[in-house]
């Protein structure tokens, strides 16, 4: 095993699908950090079989199988990572804490990104990506699920760190949390723009400029995504479920939660 992810600084970019992980990366990889950086969606049992789920199901482009294989690849070396650090922690080794980088994102945002960004695996072709044809595809339950619990299977569970514990600064849009043998930087995606203030905050250093990256407005089905967002509607007693979950509830205020709906619901849709 690796001895520097053993004994080194580490630091996890490890967080939910489409919430801006491929830019924090760039970001802090061009920051001379000395830490080992790696970047994850999942490390869970049960994200690792929904994954592997989808590798048997639909189309895959070659690039998108292979980061899914290297997701995987990760989600059975590194929990060993994980318990191996803690437990020289436990016994009085110098092993510096693990950092983490998370994310949250409101689900049916997320899920609608994330279609689009995988469209293959759903769809024949763009040209199938439809309204009708996503909104069915967001329909479906256990997508989002997942989403909801993600910082319960993942953050707390492999990390011991546990979000909902202490209420979220949501007028601030992030918020560091301290653990026994990690720390974590978490911030809503919408927060993404303040992430050289979020990661002078959390790393101590001065971060000279963001490096975009994954950028939905530059992919090839950028306009198809655009009229997505703007005529997507959903039966209101989804879109309420989703926004008044758990998760909502705690890194959103009420006032941003009724936003949301009103974006997301058939009943806010603009008469024809």
């Amino acid at each position: 095993m690796n001895r520097a992810l053993l004994f080194g600084p580490l630091l996890l970019i490890y967080q939910m699908p489409k919430t801006g992980s491929q830019t924090v990366e760039a970001t802090v990889r061009g920051s001379g950090l000395p830490h080992n950086i790696l970047r994850l969606h999942f490390l869970s049992r049960a994200l690792a079989a929904k994954v592997q789920e989808g590798l048997r199901e639909g189309h895959h482009d070659g690039e998108w199988e292979r980061q899914t294989l290297e997701q995987l690849s990760c989600s059975r070396r590194i929990p060993r990572v994980l318990r191996l650090r803690r437990w020289m922690r436990v016994c009085g080794f110098d092993i510096p804490r693990i950092e983490v980088i998370s994310a949250v994102r409101e689900p049916i945002g997320l899920a609608l990104s994330a279609t689009f960004e995988n469209y293959f695996h759903f769809f024949k072709n763009l040209e199938s990506a439809t309204i009708d044809a996503c909104r069915q595809e967001l329909l479906r339950p256990r997508e989002h699920k997942f989403v909801q619990r993600w910082f319960e299977l993942e953050l707390k569970a492999m990390l011991g760190i546990d979000v909902y514990a202490t209420p979220f600064p949501q007028e601030t849009g992030f918020a560091i949390y301290e653990g026994a043998h990690a720390r974590a930087l978490v911030y809503r995606f919408e927060a993404l723009k303040s992430l050289p203030k979020m990661l002078k905050q959390f790393l101590g250093r001065e971060v000279p400029q963001i490096e975009s990256r994954n950028v939905s407005e530059s992919k090839d089905y950028a306009a198809a995504y655009r009229r997505a967002k703007q005529a997507l509607r959903l039966p209101a007693e989804f879109v309420q479920s989703q926004c008044q979950c758990r998760m909502m509830q705690h890194f959103y205020s009420a006032a941003e939660r009724l936003e949301f709906e009103r974006q997301w619901s058939e009943m806010s849709a603009a008469p024809v």
